[in-house]
């Protein structure tokens, strides 16, 4: 795992590893999507052919990582959710590899259904107040009496 996520001197906390990645997550967002792209870079006597890869991929695969780590905090309807985008996911894969569907169609539209995902579990995180204390998802003032009101009802 990228030094990116973890501390080498101490322990990383798994809400620290979380939050990592939603940090990696909004650098991707926050930029325009782009696809592969070729590169020649030319040096005083010979040249090299540079690579960039594809941003669309690497949100998909940070999505992916987040849903992984978080799967087992997902309620009934996150869980439902997750389901219906894998399958629908599978189904393309094999849409692909029969040559029916595109392989930038079929990008595109996982992307599309990650981010739907991602949103979801946005939802579930700041539902369970995930990062409260942590410095992330600040509650709103209205939020917050709510969920005092919620903890005075608890204790009587």
């Amino acid at each position: 795992m990228s030094s990116k996520f973890y501390k080498k001197d101490k322990g990383t906390t798994f809400q620290e590893i979380i939050w990592k990645t939603l940090e990696a997550i909004r650098e991707k967002s926050s930029l325009e999507y782009r696809t592969p792209q070729e590169k020649m870079v030319l040096h005083s006597n010979w040249s090299e052919k540079i690579i960039e890869g594809d941003s669309r991929k690497e949100s998909i695969q940070l999505i992916e990582f987040l849903s992984d780590i978080l799967i087992q905090e997902f309620d009934e309807d996150t869980l439902n959710e997750y389901n219906r985008i894998m399958k629908i996911i599978s189904e393309m894969r094999k849409k692909t590899d029969l040559k029916e569907m595109d392989n930038e169609d079929y990008v595109v539209e996982k992307l599309f259904l990650m981010r739907e995902l991602f949103r979801k579990i946005m939802f579930l995180l700041k539902e369970k107040e995930y990062f409260k204390g942590f410095g992330g998802m600040k509650l709103t003032e209205e939020e917050e009496e709510d969920s005092e009101s919620e903890g005075e009802t608890e204790n009587e």
